[in-house]
């Protein structure tokens, strides 16, 4: 078994924050661009009080974008992440994620953290493993585990 459990450092927290927050824009972006069809033809074609449909695509892209506060940081930042018996599991204050380790893509080692990336449809940005958290085996036993899937990154 091992097992990552701790508070993350405020580098790690910033490297989810920027994932979250990029996901997010994304997500807001492409409701945005389809939704953004139909109004433009409804304004085209018809009237131009089609267009103030544009105001809540605008809220939801500046939504994505809002600070994230305590309780948001509670549904992504991970305290606890263990791996036993082929199931990789991450645990938050209010949230609980688990997947099979044969659905892990790609490991990406950040010098202080690894990142577990999961091939689609498991995907979840919540794996970040602290290495300084680690409670249970040994780094080691984690790189044999995933030894051709670690891919190392400099910042």
């Amino acid at each position: 078994m091992i097992e990552f459990r701790g508070e993350l450092s405020h580098n790690s927290k910033m490297h989810l924050i920027r994932l979250e927050k990029r996901t997010l824009l994304l997500s807001a972006l492409i409701v945005d661009l389809i939704a953004s069809i139909p109004i433009i033809c409804l304004t085209i074609y018809f009237d131009w009080i089609f267009a103030l449909a544009f105001f809540p695509l605008l809220i939801l892209m500046l939504i994505s974008i809002i600070p994230l506060n305590e309780k948001r940081c509670n549904l992504i930042f991970p305290t606890t992440i263990f791996i036993k018996d082929d199931i990789i599991i991450c645990i938050g204050k209010e949230f609980k994620v688990s997947n099979q380790v044969d659905s892990v893509k790609k490991i990406i080692d950040y010098g202080d953290w690894y990142h577990i990336i999961f091939k689609f449809p498991h995907k979840s940005l919540r794996f970040l493993c602290q290495k300084d958290l680690l409670v249970e085996g040994s780094l080691a036993n984690f790189e044999a585990l995933f030894e051709n899937k670690i891919v190392r990154v400099k910042l």
